[in-house]
């Protein structure tokens, strides 16, 4: 976080958590009103946004410091907990002796991939999911050496460290993208795959480092010899415990690289990857006002809607798809979108419109994704290069228009030539 602390125009000596976008003062929790999930000023009533900073800006130690701290949290301690006595309960002789061989290794392998969803999307949505696109998307690695090991009984010699070196290499970014919402035909496409790690290089080095050296640790965890107390089920228990502990923090770290640098997974835009500046600051001020007016504009049926030009409406509209677009909420932007016929021309940006055309084409919408990529494109923003490839890839594809999409493939590289897309699309090209 920056040193810079904005301080509230009417009240200096408290810190800003907002800025109104009429009167432009910077406001406390005191001159801001909350509406639902709207905030507004407390003293001209119009819309404000919250301060926020980019997560990438944040020190590593920042992140680092949450995924050691999250195995104390309630549901993660209790979940560990939990395996920990199953696991210490499977000891030789023990009543549950057929978990451990059966039940707790998988169930041990859930546990991780459910700590990097967590890292990744910071709530409990899509776990199952997410699971699920692991198993899909990692089959390119453990289904050849799973043959192998049937076969000839073991990955030696120079197959088997090439097949280790694909594991390090390929394994954590397949990881971390199946924990997003990513397209899966993106997720197992390897040169997607290695276009993301390219992006973030170093970074990946940092967080794929630290989170082995955790995971490393709580392998080694599990391994021991734990002497706490005479009760091998107690030294069992404690062992199982922090190895998990660790496996939690892993997990949680390497998913918090697509929670920080989700953009470069394509997943979502730049600008969705922000937080609060002072996320424990509360807007206090007097709704009264706030909310007589909003039951006035409010469309319930009951002819409210006369009270507000079509100008108005489509401009309520359009706040609401972004709201969307931006909380990653694709299927509600794009149904939105399609409620109305028509939309004013510089209603939306680049890469608002990218966002839209993405999901329409996810939809399997053609027509709209194809006019949606189209604006996109012409208005030569920051979404121009990846709107002209994707619509490439809908010609070629579903509408199975390989000259266009040829044409479309040349325009990326004439018109971006020192993109990331451009080099994609001369490997369409290639083929």
């Amino acid at each position: 976080m920056s040193d810079y602390e904005p301080r509230c125009s009417e009240h200096p000596k408290e810190v800003a958590g907002w800025r109104c976008t009429g009167c432009g003062k910077h406001l406390c929790g005191e001159c801001t009103a909350r509406l639902l999930n709207t905030f507004f000023c407390a003293h001209c009533e119009a819309p404000a946004t919250q301060l926020t900073e980019p997560r990438v800006e944040k020190p590593f130690s920042v992140w680092l410091t949450d995924a050691l701290m999250f195995p104390l949290r309630a549901w993660p301690a209790l979940l560990g907990a939990t395996i920990a006595i199953l696991v210490a309960g499977s000891a030789e002789g023990g009543a549950f002796a057929w978990i451990g061989r059966v039940v707790v290794p998988v169930v041990a392998v859930g546990f991780g991939l459910a700590m990097l969803t967590m890292g990744a999307r910071r709530d409990t949505t899509a776990l199952g999911r997410s699971m699920l696109r692991v198993v899909a998307t990692t089959a390119i690695l453990w289904i050849p050496g799973l043959l192998h090991l049937w076969l000839v009984g073991a990955l030696t010699g120079e197959l088997g460290a090439l097949f280790v070196a694909l594991v390090v290499a390929y394994l954590p970014v397949v990881l971390v993208s199946s924990a997003t919402d990513v397209g899966l035909a993106s997720t197992l496409n390897p040169f997607a795959v290695f276009d993301w790690l390219w992006r973030i290089k170093a970074r990946y080095v940092v967080y794929f480092t630290s989170a082995s050296v955790l995971l490393g640790a709580g392998f080694a965890a599990s391994r021991g010899e734990w002497q706490l107390s005479s009760m091998g089920f107690v030294n069992d228990g404690a062992r199982i415990a922090a190895s998990l502990a660790l496996l939690a923090m892993g997990a949680r770290l390497l998913g918090t690289l697509a929670h920080v640098h989700g953009d470069a997974f394509d997943w979502g835009r730049p600008e969705s990857y922000v937080d609060p500046l002072y996320p424990d600051l509360q807007a206090r001020a007097a709704r009264k006002s706030l909310i007589r007016d909003a039951d006035k504009m409010r469309s319930d049926g009951n002819g409210d809607n006369s009270l507000i030009s079509p100008e108005q409406q489509e401009a309520r509209a359009a706040r609401e798809i972004v709201e969307c677009i931006r909380a990653d909420r694709m299927r509600r932007a794009l149904k939105l979108y399609l409620e109305r016929d028509t939309w004013a021309d510089d209603r939306f940006d680049d890469r608002e419109l990218m966002a839209l055309g993405t999901a329409a084409n996810m939809a399997k919408n053609y027509d709209v994704a194809v006019n949606l990529l189209e604006r996109a494109a012409e208005a030569k923003g920051r979404a121009g290069a990846r709107a002209l490839y994707s619509l490439a890839r809908i010609h070629a594809g579903a509408l199975d228009d390989a000259a266009r999409a040829r044409e479309l493939y040349q325009r990326v590289i004439d018109d971006y030539p020192e993109s990331d897309v451009a080099r994609l699309a001369r490997t369409e090209l290639e083929k």
